[in-house]
Order: structure tokens, then sequence, then C-alpha cells
């Protein structure tokens, strides 16, 4: 099971993009196709699963290219993901040369590991090369995309004990979250960002699944 956020309808309840993340949206940039930008980001609830990217030519328009990227443990996890990718793929894919440690594709599909990251470049519509992708991708990787970013700290700036919704944050560069709250009140998200209002007395438990830059998933819990 997997949050998904659609980027310009911000969704109640769903994943929420941070458009001012200065960090990952020049990565995203990167290893975008020619005339697509991002349109979703696919965290999964249960965190061994790889983070997805869609983009698109428009919010509205089709799918046209999909990234799933998974930060494993190691380097050896990650290259056994990818090798079970590539064992799945259709009649097989040719090994490609010059991508990750051990790469395998054509146009349309790449599978690669590069350290401890496996990755699967699919192009569903146009005219679009997953190898070109694929090779962008691995080139953010080498220079240290891949690496572990700072796990983001949560905070709720304001009196916890008000009636007034209060603003969520994560100290930290974070690309897409989700937040839940149980007991004495709800989360929800708004176009600045996610909010907690309380519904009663008692403690607020607010639960998030924050993406960091290098596509880590990162679980948060704060009680207020």
């Amino acid at each position: 099971m997997t949050r998904l956020v659609t980027i310009l309808s911000l969704t109640v309840g769903a994943l929420w993009v941070t458009a001012a993340c200065a960090s990952a949206q020049p990565l995203v940039s990167r290893i975008a196709a020619p005339g697509l930008v991002l349109t979703e980001v696919r965290a999964p609830d249960d965190v061994p699963l790889p983070v997805r990217l869609v983009f698109a030519r428009s919010a509205q328009a089709r799918a046209e290219v999909r990234i799933d990227v998974l930060v494993t443990a190691s380097e050896a996890e990650a290259l056994s993901r990818a090798e079970a990718l590539e064992s799945r793929a259709a009649l097989g894919l040719p090994a490609l040369e010059g991508i990750g440690a051990r790469a395998w594709g054509h146009r349309t599909m790449v599978v690669l590991a590069r350290g401890p990251v496996a990755a699967e470049v699919r192009v569903l519509a146009g005219a679009h090369d997953a190898v070109a992708i694929a090779r962008a991708l691995d080139a953010e990787l080498a220079a240290g995309t891949g690496r572990a970013a700072t796990a983001p700290r949560l905070r709720v700036d304001g009196d916890a004990q008000g009636e007034r919704p209060l603003a969520v944050r994560f100290d930290g560069d974070v690309v897409a979250s989700w937040l839940s709250a149980d007991g004495a009140g709800y989360a929800r998200s708004t176009e600045r960002g996610w909010v907690v209002a309380r519904t009663g007395p008692g403690a607020i438990v607010v639960r998030a699944l924050a993406v960091t830059p290098d596509l880590r998933v990162h679980e948060l819990t704060l009680t207020r």
C-alpha cells in the first residue's frame, strides 16, 4: 500500500510534496525526460518498498515515465533487488555497459544497481529513452545523491493546547510527506503544508512518513 500525491491538487489526507525543497527539485529536473514534469510521488507504507516518481507533460496528462527507487541497507542487497527485477522482465533484459554497478535494459525499460540503490525506469508512453533517463539517474547517484540524507525531525509550531490549527514542519529537506494524528486531534493538508487541529483535551500523537532527497522513507512520531 502506498500514499499518493497528485502535486497540483494536494488532496486532503494524501501525501504532500514540498514544492520549495531546494535540494530535491534539481534532482527531479535533472532526471526527468525532456518536456516532462513530476506529477506524482508514491511513498510506501511498508518502508522496504520503493519510492515511485511519475512524470507526465502536465498534471492532467497521462503518465509517460515511471521511476522506482529503492534505497537498501547495502550494495549487495541493492544488486540482489535489481537482479530480481531483471529476472521478472518478459524475455529478459540485455546487459548494459557504463550504467551503475550492473544494469540491464533497452529503450523502454532499464533496471540498475548503484551503491545501496536499486532502480527501475519504465517508459509508459511517448518516444522517451529509458536508457538515457537511467544514465541521468545513475550520474546523480554516482555524484552522491544516493547517500543517506540526515533524517528529518518532526515539530509542531505553537501552543498545542489552543484551538487554532498548528503548523507541522520538518527540520531537514523533505521531498514528500504524509501525516496522521490520533488522540485529541486530527491532521489535514493545506496549500501551505500540514496542520494539526485539536478536537478536545488530551495528547495528540502525530505520525509521519517523510521522503528525503535521497528517496529514503522515514517514519516519525511526535506527541503533543
